[in-house]
């Protein structure tokens, strides 16, 4: 059962139904660097449910009100909690492609963690998206109560020549702290506008682990707004591209509370024609007093036709803080190559030693084993040309 069955409650078919009249009238949004043409929804089937395979809740969680559901229960049975949440992060007024998802939206993820309730083993749940040529709107919603806390990690795949909008909104409150990895593999012929976003509470921490594997085309936003006293974020993005891939990816720290703390750091690596563009925002606003905000992203081209933009930015209207940012791209040594083939290596064996040198120390740093596995076996495969 999808939430657009006719069990479908009036408040959402009402939402879904203002999102597509915004979508109407929305203007297209501009890109710098990268085409938005391939986002153009007419070229697409009609909206297709995406399939979660949802682990159960761990017993004492759901016997002191946590929830883990599709979005279809969530309607059914939770219907209080997902109005006031749905759309409260990511509002389908944010704009065009906001709309659209959630006009669109068929079916989604719901984790709702209680007042300090903690979960201490991660949930790991799988995205599919099964459908060829449809457009998919798949919606991840994770609400923590004050003192909560929640590891959550998303692997996701599918979605050939599709249309791809997976949007995940977090609302992290008082003191609470969520670790949230999102892996996907996408088709390699789908288009993908990713968009998450979380709210932080006072003295409350949300950590992204993210990676970038799949898609023929992506522009991915990843934002934490750090509105509440003392609250901290730091995202670790890791991305490959290959063949013609062209990855738009952009994070954004965006401090609205004191004493707020931030780290963005990003590893990537490009082969054949493949092209990225990262884009890193730190936004301080007035009043922020004391914050910080930092960030790194780092680029490794391993030869072939490919390009790199690196677009830090600090945007500060706050005179008491540190903040500070750095970009770097690179080439293989050409040299260091030609001493470990000269050693008796095969190329794809040493570029492989050589790419886990480089995004090693990135991927020792997240916290979650399944998701380093998980990046180093599609790692290996981006390499080997699969």
């Amino acid at each position: 059962m999808s939430i657009t069955s006719v069990h479908e409650p009036a408040w959402l078919r009402e939402a879904r139904s203002r999102a597509q009249r915004t979508f109407e009238t929305s203007a297209l949004p501009y890109w710098d660097r990268t085409e938005i043409r391939p986002f153009d929804p007419s070229r697409f089937g009609a909206a297709a449910a995406p399939s979660y395979d949802l682990p159960s809740l761990p017993a004492a969680a759901a016997k002191k009100g946590g929830v883990l559901c599709d979005l279809a229960t969530a309607a059914a049975e939770h219907g209080d909690l997902l109005q006031k949440h749905l759309g409260s992060v990511l509002p389908a007024e944010r704009g065009r492609f906001e709309a659209l998802h959630m006009a669109s939206l068929t079916n989604g993820a719901f984790l709702y963690v209680p007042d300090g309730v903690e979960l201490e083993e991660p949930i790991t749940m799988g995205l599919r998206v099964a459908a060829d040529g449809a457009l998919c709107a798949p919606h991840m919603l994770v609400v923590l109560g004050e003192a909560a806390s929640a590891t959550l990690v998303q692997r996701a795949e599918g979605g050939r020549g599709c249309m791809l909008l997976p949007f995940v909104e977090a609302v992290v409150g008082d003191a609470a702290r969520l670790r949230l990895a999102d892996v996907q593999n996408y088709a390699t012929d789908a288009v993908n506008y990713t968009s998450r976003r979380g709210v932080l509470g006072r003295d409350s921490s949300l950590e992204w682990v993210l990676g970038d594997m799949g898609s023929r085309v992506v522009r991915a936003n990843t934002e934490s707004v750090l509105t509440g006293t003392g609250a901290e974020s730091r995202s670790l993005l890791v991305f490959f591209g290959s063949g013609r891939q062209h990855l738009d990816l952009a994070l954004t720290m965006s401090h609205t509370g004191a004493r707020t703390d931030a780290n963005m750091l990003t590893k990537g690596v490009l082969k054949d024609h493949a092209r990225s563009v990262y884009r890193g925002t730190s936004d301080i606003e007035a009043g922020s007093k004391n914050c910080n905000s930092q960030q790194s992203a780092k680029t490794l081209h391993l030869g072939g036709e490919v390009r790199s933009d690196s677009i830090p930015a600090l945007f500060i209207d706050e005179y008491e803080l540190s903040a500070g940012h750095a970009a770097t791209v690179g080439k293989v040594d050409d040299e260091q190559l030609f001493y470990m083939k000269s050693r008796g290596l095969p190329e794809v064996e040493a570029l492989r030693l050589i790419v886990e040198g480089f995004l090693n120390p990135l991927i020792e740093r997240i916290p979650i084993e399944a998701v380093r596995q998980d990046l180093a076996a599609l790692i290996d495969k981006k390499l080997a040309g699969e």
